[in-house]
């Protein structure tokens, strides 16, 4: 009797290997390849990183519909055509190192590719830029200086004011917001003036380009 029982349950698993056999799908020559983007690129420009990366291998015979970009493990982009293989980043800050990846999206089997190679980039800090085009103009004993401020897009945001100075002489010791200044009664003589722009208050820009004036009375 027990050996008939050890026989039936032999028996049994025999069959539930053949069932389970039966019921797994065999890979197939025709299975989907979720071909990943390759050479993923990073430029790092003031105020944004941009990405660069090439299309995955044999893109064009598979139904390739766009890419998604990952920041730091997190979705940064859902969705990127697939004609587009580039992308800027502007939501950056200057203190944290960046690591991104790509995958690309396929329409057919609903399906996601594998992640691009992985890059680091360390945004490139904010530029504290000089202010532009000093200019002047003697109107008798009186030198009137005008400039343009730092270019918005390269610099930082925090731009507080500028300083004057004349011959190493600094003529405003707080910083001034206007985009011009006045030099009065200033004796016959020649003079050499320059501009620097401060940033959150307290770090100052190299000087503007040097301009020499000469009064006559």
């Amino acid at each position: 009797m027990r050996k008939k029982r050890k026989n039936f349950f032999w028996i049994m698993v025999l069959i539930a290997v053949l069932i389970m056999s039966c019921n797994t799908k065999a890979p197939e020559k025709n299975d989907p390849v979720f071909s990943p983007p390759r050479n993923l690129m990073a430029l790092p420009l003031v105020e944004e990183n941009m990405l660069f990366w090439y299309e995955p291998i044999d893109f064009i015979n598979t139904n390739l519909v766009g890419y998604k970009v990952y920041r730091n493990g997190v979705v940064l982009n859902e969705f990127i055509s697939a004609d587009i293989t580039c992308f800027s980043d502007f939501n950056i800050e200057y203190s944290y190192i960046y690591r991104y990846w790509v995958t690309a999206l396929y329409e057919d089997y609903d399906g996601e590719s594998e992640p691009s190679n992985f890059i680091e980039i360390y945004p490139i800090p904010l530029l504290f830029l000089p202010p532009r085009d000093l200019l002047g103009e003697v109107d008798g004993s009186t030198i009137k200086l005008s400039w343009r401020q730092p270019p918005k897009h390269q610099t930082s945001d925090d731009l507080s004011g500028y300083t004057v100075y004349r011959d190493d002489k600094l003529l405003t010791p707080s910083y001034i917001t206007d985009l011009n200044f006045t030099d009065f009664d200033m004796p016959e003589g020649v003079y050499t003036y320059w501009v620097c722009a401060v940033y959150s208050d307290e770090y100052s820009s190299p000087p503007s380009n040097v301009i020499i004036v000469e009064v006559e009375n």
